[in-house]
């Protein structure tokens, strides 16, 4: 559940557009951090700031959403001591956008990225059948919000893109 939440998102690419836009029809309270590109918003319910103001952001933020593209983490070691007690960080920056370290040094954060999601059948072998069970689930609940987004993506307009099927 988003709605109400503070959600801190680096980046306004393509990719935060998207998550920008998704987490404003969950009502969360978003925090857009840019580095080059302003992203154009005019709902209250988001701040647009440059990522230059990332430490001062983290103590609020519920949840930190890492989609920039740039060379080296933007969220490092001196951020630890500022992000919000048990906050989940969701890294989907390539390179990556935190410091592995952040985990260490903050065992009560959850950190979430692409590398672990891409290598999770390595840690959980004889579940194939029980993670294709979840995952078909998961599309099955979201297979709207996922059309939509890919919709998005093509250049189409997202809500016409709803599909009708029985239930």
């Amino acid at each position: 559940e988003l709605a109400g939440r503070r959600v801190l998102l680096a980046g306004s690419g393509m990719l935060g557009g998207e998550l920008a836009a998704e987490l404003r029809r969950r009502g969360a309270k978003i925090d857009w951090l840019y580095f080059r590109r302003v992203p154009g918003c005019d709902d209250p319910a988001v701040t647009v700031r440059p990522l230059t103001e990332l430490p001062d952001r983290l103590p609020d933020a519920e949840l930190v959403i890492g989609a920039l593209s740039c060379s080296r983490p933007a969220l490092v070691a001196e951020h630890a001591v500022r992000l919000r007690p048990g906050a989940l960080l969701l890294d989907l920056g390539n390179p990556r956008n935190f410091d592995p370290v952040l985990i260490r040094l903050r065992p009560d954060l959850t950190v979430i990225d692409l590398d672990q999601l891409k290598h999770w059948r390595r840690h959980h072998d004889g579940e194939p059948d029980a993670a294709l069970r979840r995952a078909d689930e998961t599309i099955n609940l979201y297979r709207d919000d996922y059309e939509r987004f890919i919709a998005g993506l093509d250049g189409r307009d997202p809500l016409e893109s709803a599909v009708a099927r029985p239930d």
